[in-house]
């Protein structure tokens, strides 16, 4: 018994060590520092109670004011959401904000342009979104599942060893020391609040209870993108059972559940494709039980007004944008809005709403060695263009007169570098159209 008992002594002091050892390495070498995900996940397990629970990606980390909404509702609000939060993260969440507080209501985001429709988790190869939350849960059964479930086995390590991941910089001794400088200050220890500037001029502050707000607006006209043109395609695998056992979680606890699509520019929205696809998803979801649901996109103008400079991008609110979708959040709770605000269908919200020009989408046709550049309106047809080319040389290409062509060609070896200087007008006018210069430098993929 006694050898017994030695040698579980000893597999424990050997795990011990392990244990710190693998911690060590971690700390030295993961740079961590400028993580927002981190100071939520350390906020979440520090909260006096939490009322109502908001989930989601990065557009509840930029779009939920918690504290407006607190104020509006007088609950108290927080936001458990990262960059491109997926599902099983969202219900490992749920699960741990469920086992600390008394939750009356969570409010999930399923969004409908960005949605991670995985049909296997199992053949992931980037848990990158994992990762940014799985390493701030607390060890428990919770977290077990979430990572063995995540993946193949072939990640377990990188998984469940964080340190593999940095392996690189092992011998980097000039990283490390920067790194273990950073995280000696009372800012890292404290989990100190800050501001980072990304050096293009969009400054983020991280405010609390999870939400980051965004100091960048997108002028009118001026949304400029890779390809957003979406098609809403989902499938019933691993992501639909996901969302599935969420429901079933808060069916059990008795919490109520209101999935929720947040706004997306109607730059985005136009690009959309089948988003009746998308709104047949959430029907079958909702044959679950007796859950909410709220898509702002189809919401009336009269209640919720669009405006492009509430957008830091064409799918990510700014402040200013937060504020609007928190302050339409909070009245919906408050029972302020009726349900004949909503419009049945995203075809039926556009054309309510009045007729622009959003911006620029571009796709590259390989074949043609050329890049396709799209003019969005939510009307084709009412505007027509005119359209010049500054190449990387500086030398000034007409592309068209004014006409309702909206889509142009540009080849390869002219991109480095251009800029599309775009006059758009009524159709049928004389008068000269508003002038938007697009600076361009994306290389070819």
């Amino acid at each position: 018994m006694r050898k017994i008992l030695k040698r579980l002594f000893a597999l424990f002091v050997v795990a011990v060590l392990v244990y710190s050892g693998c911690k060590l390495l971690t700390y030295m070498l993961q740079d961590d520092t400028a993580s927002q995900t981190r100071l939520m996940m350390h906020e979440l397990y520090n909260q006096k109670n939490i009322d109502y629970l908001f989930v989601g990606t990065s557009h509840f980390v930029d779009g939920i004011n918690p504290f407006l909404i607190s104020e509006k509702t007088g609950k108290d609000v927080f936001s458990a959401s990262s960059s491109g939060q997926t599902p099983d993260v969202s219900l490992a969440l749920v699960r741990e904000a469920v086992s600390l507080y008394s939750i009356d209501e969570v409010f999930l985001e399923i969004n409908s342009v960005l949605a991670e429709d995985v049909e296997v988790f199992k053949d992931r190869s980037t848990l990158t979104q994992v990762y940014i939350v799985s390493d701030y849960l607390r060890p428990s059964l919770n977290k077990l599942e979430l990572l063995l479930n995540a993946s193949s086995e072939s990640h377990y390590v990188n998984s469940f060893w964080p340190a593999r991941r940095y392996w690189e910089f092992i011998a980097d001794y000039k990283k490390i020391d920067s790194v273990l400088q950073k995280k000696s200050t009372d800012k890292y220890k404290d989990h100190t609040y800050y501001f980072v500037n990304t050096g293009n001029d969009d400054v983020f502050e991280y405010r609390g209870n999870g939400y980051t707000a965004n100091y960048h607006a997108t002028k009118d006209h001026e949304f400029l993108s890779r390809d957003p043109e979406i098609s809403a395609n989902f499938s019933f695998g691993d992501t639909f059972n996901t969302y599935k056992k969420i429901i079933e979680l808060c069916l059990k606890n008795n919490i109520k559940l209101t999935l929720v699509n947040p706004p997306v520019s109607n730059f985005g929205l136009t690009c959309v494709n089948n988003y009746d696809v998308f709104l047949e998803y959430i029907t079958e979801l909702r044959k679950a039980g007796d859950i909410g649901f709220i898509d702002v996109n189809l919401v009336s103008n009269d209640y919720f007004p669009y405006k492009q400079t509430n957008f830091m991008d064409w799918h990510h609110l700014n402040d200013q944008g937060a504020d609007q979708f928190s302050t339409f959040l909070a009245d919906y709770i408050n029972n302020d809005i009726p349900e004949s605000v909503f419009y049945d269908s995203l075809s039926d919200k556009l054309r309510s709403c009045p007729t622009d020009f959003y911006g620029i989408f571009y796709r590259d046709d390989y074949e043609n060695k050329e890049r396709v550049f799209h003019l969005i309106s939510n009307d084709p047809g009412y505007y027509e263009y005119k359209i010049d080319f500054i190449s990387g040389s500086g030398d000034l290409i007409p592309v068209q007169d004014y006409s309702v062509n909206d889509k142009v060609r540009i080849p390869y070896d002219l991109i480095s570098g251009c800029e599309l200087v775009v006059y758009f007008r009524q159709a049928g006018s004389a008068e000269t159209g508003e002038q938007i210069n697009y600076r361009y430098m994306e290389p070819v993929y």
